[in-house]
């Protein structure tokens, strides 16, 4: 036999391997710890407005609601006292007399308790007053508590009614007089409006201008109140006639009108 020889050995080529890019890991996010779950002892502020310069805080404590301010240390279950507690001093200070009955129907126009008023609880206000006082010629023009104490009186006693009620809410009121170039008028209260109101509402611009006494009136949108109508004019204001004064209300009591 012829001897075989062994096949030479060719080892195999070595193929080079890239070696692939370390991948960091993603961080985890911490997980929060769950807070505390509030139990009936600890009281939770559901609620913060502001109402004439002051926090009227709505809290939560053992499933009841209480209203504070705590700047004046008044704290109550009732958010009518909250809000008289911010009003009435001011409504005081401004008008310079106190009525109490008077006072508890302006803050009773506030039906949903929020503590401000509202357009569509001013309209209700005037319906309501419309109903409930009588139209009665005088000569001098009413202050809001003689006007409720007499059970009505007549234009100018209706506006004057009507701007206390605005000057408790803070709102800035006027009372506007409209008529022909001479003789008597209709008087109506004029709110000037530096924010929205309803589209509708029928609005006077004034640019600059003055007050009977002399106070500037600010430039900008004065709204009518007449009566019931809110955003317009009753049929008191006959078609040509122009808006003629306009007057601070404080200081028309007693005048002759």
């Amino acid at each position: 036999r012829r001897a075989v020889e062994p096949a030479s050995y060719r080892p195999a080529p070595v193929v080079p391997v890239t070696p692939r890019p370390a991948v960091a890991p993603r961080p985890v996010p911490p997980v929060p710890k769950p807070g505390p779950v509030p139990g009936p002892d600890r009281r939770i502020v559901v609620n913060k407005v502001s109402i004439g310069g002051y926090i009227l805080r709505t809290s939560r404590f053992r499933g009841i609601l209480e209203y504070e301010v705590p700047s004046l240390g008044v704290s109550t279950r009732v958010t009518a006292e909250a809000v008289a507690a911010v009003r009435y001093p001011q409504f005081v200070s401004r008008m310079g007399f106190e009525d109490r009955r008077l006072m508890n129907r302006y803050l009773a126009a506030d039906t949903d308790g929020s503590g401000r008023l509202s357009f569509d609880e001013l309209e209700e206000f005037q319906k309501k007053t419309c109903r409930e006082f009588r139209y009665t010629a005088n000569e001098t023009a009413l202050r809001p508590d003689r006007f409720l104490a007499a059970g009505g009186g007549d234009c100018e006693d209706f506006a004057l009614y009507t701007a206390g009620l605005l000057r408790f809410w803070g709102w800035d009121p006027y009372i506007a007089c409209f008529g022909p170039p001479s003789g008597s008028g209709h008087a109506v209260c004029f709110s000037y409006e530096a924010g929205d109101f309803p589209a509708g509402y029928l609005y006077y611009r004034l640019d600059g201008g003055a007050a009977v006494d002399g106070t500037p009136l600010k430039s900008g949108r004065y709204v009518p109140i007449d009566y019931e109508h809110v955003g317009s004019l009753s049929d008191a204001v006959e078609r040509r006639w122009k808006l003629r004064e306009v007057y601070i209300p404080e200081k028309i009591w007693g005048l002759r009108m």
